[in-house]
């Protein structure tokens, strides 16, 4: 039998124990602290977000992709790449920057 070792799973009479790591580091955390004081809070999720990123001339070539109908190239930066959440989440927090009291950025959702 093949056990993969997890610390955050324990074995005691036969029942498996999850434990939940670091809950009070997440909860003390200075995003869910910000928010906690809010009276009203706006959720705004920017669907397209991604493709109003345009692609860089020189990358487009690591973005293409093969179908039975010929080669294709993104423009604009798409979901599936390796760095794109990353690429939009630096960009949403140069625009938002200096409105970290109120307005906090995960990947395409803003919270104000």
């Amino acid at each position: 039998m093949f056990l993969k070792f997890n610390p955050f799973v324990t074995v005691a009479n036969g029942k498996f124990n999850i434990r939940i790591p670091y809950v009070d580091i997440i909860l003390g955390h200075p995003v869910l602290k910000s928010l906690g004081k809010a009276k009203y809070i706006s959720t705004l999720d920017a669907e397209k977000g991604y493709w109003q990123v345009p692609i860089a001339e020189l990358s487009k070539k690591y973005t293409a992709f093969r179908t039975r109908n010929g080669l294709y190239e993104y423009n604009v930066l798409p979901f599936g790449l390796k760095n794109s959440p990353a690429t939009y989440q630096r960009i949403m927090n140069e625009v938002l920057h200096g409105l970290s009291d109120f307005c906090l950025v995960y990947q395409d959702d803003n919270h104000i």
